[in-house]
C-alpha cells in the first residue's frame, strides 16, 4: 500500500478500536496518544511516517514522551552537565594550588544528580509501557501487520 493508503488505514483502525487512543494525520504522516481519560505525566506520544523506499512503503517511528517532559528532561540533563563540567574546573582549580576542593564537590553532587534524572526516565519508561504497547499493537493490527 502506498502512504496515503497506510494513513487512510490508521484512521479507519482509529475509528472502530476500543483502545483509548486519538490521532492526527497529515499527508504520510500520523501522530498517535492516548485519550486524555487515561493520560498521565509519564503517557508516551508515538509519530509514524509512511515513506515509498524502492515500491514499497516503509513505515518508520518514534515513541517518547510528550514534548512538556521530553523538554523538562533535556534542559536539566543540560544544566545538570554544565554545572558539573564547569565545576570540575573550579574544582580542579582549587586542588591545583592546594585549596580545599569544594568544586569537586558540586561536580560530584552533578552527576549523581544527573543519575537520578536518568532512573527517574526509567521508571517513567516502565511506567508508560503498557500505553506503548497498545500503541504498537493498534498500529500493527490497523496496518495488517503481523510480527
Amino acid at each position: 500500500m502506498g502512504p496515503e493508503e497506510a494513513v487512510s488505514c490508521v484512521r479507519r483502525g482509529m475509528s472502530t478500536t476500543k483502545l483509548p487512543l486519538r490521532a492526527a494525520y497529515f499527508p504520510s504522516q500520523c501522530e498517535i496518544q492516548v485519550t486524555d481519560a487515561v493520560r498521565h505525566v509519564w503517557s508516551p506520544h508515538m509519530s509514524v511516517i509512511f515513506e515509498v523506499r524502492d515500491n514499497h512503503t516503509h513505515v518508520t517511528g518514534q515513541v517518547g514522551p510528550n514534548m512538556p517532559v521530553w523538554s523538562l528532561f533535556i534542559t536539566a540533563y543540560g544544566i545538570l552537565s554544565v554545572v558539573a563540567v564547569a565545576a570540575l574546573m573550579f574544582g580542579y582549580s582549587q586542588w591545583s594550588i592546594n585549596q580545599m576542593p569544594v568544586g569537586l564537590m558540586i561536580a560530584s553532587l552533578s552527576l549523581l544528580l544527573i543519575g537520578v534524572v536518568f532512573a527517574v526516565g526509567k521508571m517513567g519508561e516502565k511506567m508508560a509501557a503498557p500505553q506503548t504497547d497498545s500503541m504498537h499493537e493498534f498500529l500493527r493490527a490497523s496496518l495488517g501487520v503481523n510480527d
